[in-house]
């Protein structure tokens, strides 16, 4: 898979509305645009929790407060899973 390409917001959302009509599988969708399908749920997810302007090409890092560092990792070591503690960030 190639990681050349950086798609824009407007062509992300585009790619997903595609997969949200259910014509095609999550799979065929990753292949027909040379993307993984990780990243397909990735651009998903944070649509779903943050909307169009998170699917925009960061060039920067995000930066998080220190309450909300502790809070993940002090899930994370209560047993939560790091997908527990990724799907409940607050930012």
């Amino acid at each position: 898979m190639s990681k050349i390409h950086q798609y824009s917001a407007s062509e992300k959302l585009i790619i997903l509305q595609e997969l949200e009509k259910g014509e095609i599988v999550l799979k065929e969708v990753a292949k027909k645009y040379d993307i993984t399908k990780s990243t397909l749920v990735k651009w998903r997810h944070r649509y779903e929790l943050h909307g169009y302007e998170d699917l925009e090409i960061r060039i920067y890092n995000k930066k998080y407060p220190v309450e909300l560092k502790i809070q993940a990792v002090q899930d994370y070591l209560s047993g939560f899973g790091i997908d527990f503690v990724y799907r409940n960030i607050e930012y």
